[in-house]
């Protein structure tokens, strides 16, 4: 079975991508290097990603996509090749070309199927290359869901150990500002209050604006953020894949238990509108100046106890859908 049929859900229809997108050259990468586009990639990689070059000139070649990671000290490119259709030799040997001349640090071979070999070359290469290197192989997943709309996924079959590079980076001070402040953020959350609430198993802290735990079921995390540009803080509850928009509707119908359980008045996001096989039951939380100490306590504080009310009436329910 290849890593798309893993994917493949009878309940919507798997459209060909090139029904979609005809060439790749015309109509996917320009998709993929939009900002829709780049948002999909880049939470695949986990990298915020902003678009650098399309077709950049390589000597004789012309690498699809390069980007750069947003608010990062470190200049160096993101090599993107696009290939719609099964791996081969010839893009495998491409983005190696391109991350070579180019000096990336993260490169991405994205393709609508990868052969098993493939994918083993990727994972080698993460493993016994200089850990500043970073290798991604994802695999573009196209869904028909509500109304005929079309929904892209980017499925990581291949990436480096991602907490091993989290801890380098952090030893070398390789963090830019934003990802040195969200990753001290939850480190004292996670040291100063999650270890109070014996319902919370949060994961290890990643310079990222959110921090998430799963509830037991496939398709249903908790998440705290910490959103510096609003800025606000929050705990939600985030449901993806085939079944999210049922599983949001079960739960809305017990919208008035939930909220009297947990206190508040919750924002229910359904998130029809974005296309997204996705809905998110949200709590927010306006914040000042989490670097003065009084409010940043304060706001620790929040998350945590609201994380604990959170799984205490969620999870329950949770285990019932």
């Amino acid at each position: 079975m290849s890593n798309s049929e893993k994917f493949r859900n009878p309940d919507y229809e798997n459209p060909d991508i090139r029904e979609i997108f005809p060439k790749e050259e015309k109509h996917f990468n320009p998709w993929l290097a939009s900002e829709d586009g780049l948002k999909v990639l880049g939470n695949a990689i986990g990298h915020d990603l902003v678009l650098r070059n399309m077709e950049k000139r390589i000597g004789p070649f012309e690498a699809d996509i390069v980007a750069e990671i947003a608010d990062s000290a470190d200049e160096a490119p993101v090599v993107i090749e696009v290939q719609l259709g099964k791996s081969n030799h010839d893009h495998l040997g491409k983005v190696l070309t391109y991350a070579a001349s180019l000096k990336a640090k993260v490169i991405v071979f994205v393709a609508t199927e990868f052969t098993e070999e493939h994918r083993q070359a990727l994972d080698w290469l993460n493993e016994n290359t200089n850990e500043e290197r970073e290798f991604y192989g994802l695999e573009i997943f196209p869904q028909r869901i509500d109304k005929g709309k079309t929904h892209i996924s980017l499925k990581t079959i291949s990436r480096p150990n991602q907490l091993r590079t989290i801890l380098q980076k952090k030893a070398r001070g390789e963090f830019s500002p934003t990802k040195q402040k969200q990753m001290q953020f939850w480190e004292e959350l996670q040291e100063n209050n999650l270890k109070k609430y014996k319902n919370l198993r949060f994961q290890t802290p990643r310079p990222q604006h959110w921090n998430s735990m799963t509830l037991g079921k496939a398709g249903v995390h908790m998440s705290v953020t910490y959103i510096l540009q609003d800025p606000r803080i929050g705990c939600e509850i985030y449901l993806s894949g085939e079944q999210a928009k049922l599983n949001y509707d079960q739960l809305i119908k017990k919208k008035e238990q939930i909220e009297k359980e947990v206190g508040n008045a919750l924002s229910w996001e359904r998130l029809d509108d974005k296309g997204k096989i996705a809905s998110r039951i949200a709590l927010y939380k306006k914040v000042n100046n989490l670097d003065e100490p009084v409010e940043r306590q304060e706001a620790l504080d929040w998350l945590g106890g609201t994380a604990s009310r959170f799984a205490d009436v969620f999870i329950p329910l949770i285990r019932l859908l």
